[in-house]
């Protein structure tokens, strides 16, 4: 036996939670920067094999999950209720007035008054346009919907999401086909 034989032995070998010495430094340098690329990088396991593992590995999938899984599941119900919420902060800057008061002189007395009257906020709302579209271009603008298996974008989310709390949304976003789709899924999802 070579010594390069007892090194890949001792890799092999599977300790009290079933798994190998190189997958238990995966995990640890995944605990210290979840980024995955680089935590294999630091574990020195290639790329694929670790994506081997999470798919074929029951021990390792397991405490893959008991290590990342509520982070994960906390990341997704962050990032589902900031679609929500960004959306009615959306709504409100796109309706945005602001109030104008002007003095007016009468033509016949001369008496002066002040009138003060709403007017459209039309700075808020082009920062409110602009913002988003910067946002949804530098954020994964796709997400991929569990449920009904269909790719929407950030803009398609946010618009369904205005479209559930009764605001007006463009019919541009919603007629598209994979849109309407999606949307013909949750109905029949709240039938059922």
């Amino acid at each position: 036996m070579t010594q390069d034989d007892g090194h890949n032995l001792q890799l092999m070998r599977r300790d009290e939670d079933g798994l190998m010495l190189n997958q238990r430094r995966l995990l640890s340098a995944l605990a210290a920067d979840p980024d995955f690329r680089t935590a294999c990088r630091a574990a020195e396991v290639k790329v694929n094999t670790a994506k081997k593992w999470l798919v074929e590995d029951e021990a390792f999938q397991s405490q893959y999950d008991r290590l990342l899984g509520p982070t994960l599941k906390l990341a997704k119900e962050l990032m589902e209720s900031s679609a929500l919420k960004a959306s009615a902060v959306y709504d409100e800057a796109l309706t945005a007035t602001k109030y104008g008061t002007v003095e007016v002189e009468c033509p016949k007395c001369h008496h002066t008054f002040e009138e003060t009257s709403a007017l459209p906020d039309w700075g808020t709302r082009l920062r409110a346009g602009e913002i988003i579209h910067k946002v949804a271009a530098l954020l994964i603008d796709r997400r991929q919907i569990q449920t009904t298996r269909i790719t929407l974008t950030v803009e398609e989310m946010l618009a369904i999401a205005a479209m559930q709390a009764g605001n007006q949304v463009s019919p541009l976003i919603l007629s598209r086909p994979h849109v309407q789709e999606h949307l013909r899924l949750l109905t029949e999802g709240e039938k059922s």
